[in-house]
């Protein structure tokens, strides 16, 4: 079985070196992979407690922000500045522990990043 090769990089000289170049490579069906092979590496990578995450996080309502203007600015706690959020936006509250019972007062994700926002302007629209 030969190995994946990169492409090379400039252009082929003729249609045959193309065709030659396209022939060492491997398709997906020459691979032979094995689904338990990859099902036990992603347990491997995601951990043991990967499963109950998911459950919690899929048993928690849906948020939204929600203000009276198109957008407005809130402290992003990453970057450490003002940034414009859009009406509307899904957020996700931040919890203190990992049972996702107890959540911190004001501070939401939007996109992996943490914002200090005012939980008036953010409502509950329901489960999903």
């Amino acid at each position: 079985m030969s190995k994946i090769k990169p492409i090379p990089s400039g252009s082929h000289d003729t249609v045959e070196d193309l065709v030659k170049d396209e022939e060492e490579y491997l398709t997906i069906d020459d691979l032979n992979i094995d689904i338990e092979d990859i099902e036990k590496a992603l347990k491997k990578m995601l951990g043991p407690d990967f499963k109950e995450t998911l459950e919690i996080e899929a048993s928690l309502p849906m948020y939204i922000l929600s203000f009276e203007k198109d957008k407005e600015f809130f402290y992003s706690m990453n970057r450490k500045t003002f940034i414009q959020l859009k009406n509307n936006m899904e957020v996700i509250p931040v919890f203190e522990d990992d049972t996702k019972k107890k959540p911190v007062h004001g501070f939401y994700v939007i996109n992996n990043e943490i914002f200090n926002i005012d939980p008036k302007k953010v409502i509950c629209i329901g489960w999903n």
